[in-house]
């Protein structure tokens, strides 16, 4: 088993290897900057960022991921989000824990 320490170490690991977000509208990807990346008091890890896609009509986010400097593809989450014409940005946190098996 892993110790406290050492799963500490991972969360803190993985955190500052997260490089950008991307969402998926209609099949494509779009890439957008993370905001920011916060290790919560309950071992959360929470990466923040925007979606900011211009719409003249409604489309649906399906997928939000998470890649690593190298552009490898660290987490994904299926999703349905709308976003409707003259709506602003959507602010999305995305938020995973790491954790041992009990």
């Amino acid at each position: 088993m892993l110790s406290t320490d050492a799963l500490a170490l991972l969360r803190t690991y993985l955190m500052g290897k997260l490089s950008y977000a991307a969402y998926v509208v209609d099949g494509t990807e779009f890439t957008t900057a993370i905001q920011s990346t916060v290790l919560q008091d309950d071992g959360r890890i929470e990466a923040t960022f925007i979606i900011d896609h211009a719409v003249d009509e409604t489309i649906t986010v399906t997928e939000v991921r998470l890649y690593d400097q190298s552009n490898v593809l660290m987490a994904s989450k299926a999703e349905t989000i709308s976003q409707n014409p003259g709506e602003e940005s959507i602010l999305y946190s995305f938020q995973f824990t790491i954790t041992e098996p009990a």
